[in-house]
């Protein structure tokens, strides 16, 4: 068997490997990352005893990676906290934003009844080196929780880091 891969923006499939089956049916087959977008295709060339055929296509959405650090975890009300990070692969050009409250959950349409929604705190765009640097403030204290939300696009669907919690005092 054969994996062919389309990745985004291109027209045609590319041969990527190939796995060997076994008597069951099944197989093991390892596959090169993908660092956008892509389209899969299992093709069998055939032998004496069964005619060559092919899988459907499946449609793989790859989320890059986005990391977040602050400068501190425990700042006063007003202060300002840089939050830094880096995007994989390098989103050069998007924008990025940082939130505090509750990450998006696409699985589930409707939040809780009485959660808050989360609330944009600074943008910016990505360097050309994939990493970005924003200054954000929080105006009332008590405990927080933020993250970075670089937004779809290039091949890419979005993706969110992970959270940092503050305890603004």
């Amino acid at each position: 068997m054969h994996l062919f891969v389309k990745t985004y923006g291109s027209t045609t499939f590319s041969d990527v490997g190939n796995a060997i089956s076994g008597p069951d049916g099944s197989f093991t087959l390892t596959t090169p990352p993908l660092w956008q977008n892509a389209s899969l295709r299992l093709d069998y060339l055939g032998d004496p005893s069964h005619d060559a055929s092919s899988s459907g296509v499946w449609e793989v959405p790859v989320m890059g990676g986005s990391s977040i650090a602050v400068s501190d975890h425990s700042p006063r009300v007003h202060q300002r906290i840089v939050v830094r990070g880096r995007t994989l692969p390098s989103r050069a050009g998007r924008r990025i934003s940082v939130w505090s409250g509750l990450r998006p959950c696409w699985c589930d349409a409707f939040p809780g009844p009485g959660t808050p929604a989360p609330k944009r705190l600074a943008h910016a765009v990505v360097r050309t080196d994939g990493s970005y640097r924003l200054v954000v403030r929080f105006s009332t204290p008590g405990r927080k929780r933020i993250y970075a939300l670089v937004g779809q696009g290039d091949g890419l669907i979005a993706s969110v880091s992970r959270y940092r919690h503050l305890r603004v005092g």
